[in-house]
């Protein structure tokens, strides 16, 4: 059982993660999108664009992951595959949050080992895969931050 516990322990950390990681892209993004279609932009537009997309960021921070894969679709830097991810990832966060050790009432099987090992195979593949978006968000990050750096 402890195995089990360490493992949802990991998973809230790592989509932790991923809600820093799409707010930091999101903010990339935004001063980004100034200069799709331009070699330039004037300083006081770039400064003034850096400083909302700082405060979306911010904001971002304080949202559900629900919100701010809403800001992610607006934005557009994940395909629909991703977002299917991403969304995936939600449910079965919020999943584990709120119905998960009732719905499987972990009281009754509480010396199941087939089933507390079920489960524990279960919380390893989300893990996994949660661990693999944001390792993919990380290489998003670094692809957006230097772009950032080269225009700052």
């Amino acid at each position: 059982m402890n195995d089990l516990l360490s493992k949802i322990g990991e998973i809230i950390k790592i989509v932790q993660y991923i809600e820093h990681n799409l707010a930091l892209l999101i903010r990339y993004q935004k001063v980004l999108k100034l200069f799709e279609d331009k070699d330039s932009v004037p300083n006081d537009l770039f400064y003034e664009t850096d400083q909302e997309a700082e405060e979306i960021q911010d904001k971002l921070s304080n949202m559900t992951l629900g919100r701010v894969i809403n800001y992610v679709k607006k934005y557009r830097f994940l395909n629909n595959q991703e977002l299917n991810n991403l969304e995936n990832i939600l449910q079965k966060r919020n999943d584990l949050i709120h119905h998960y050790f009732k719905d499987k009432d972990f009281e009754k099987h509480s010396n199941n080992y087939g089933f507390i090992d079920n489960q524990t195979r279960y919380l390893t593949n989300f893990l996994n895969s949660a661990g693999n978006f944001n390792y993919y968000l990380c290489t998003l990050i670094e692809e957006k931050e230097d772009e950032y750096n080269a225009i700052e």
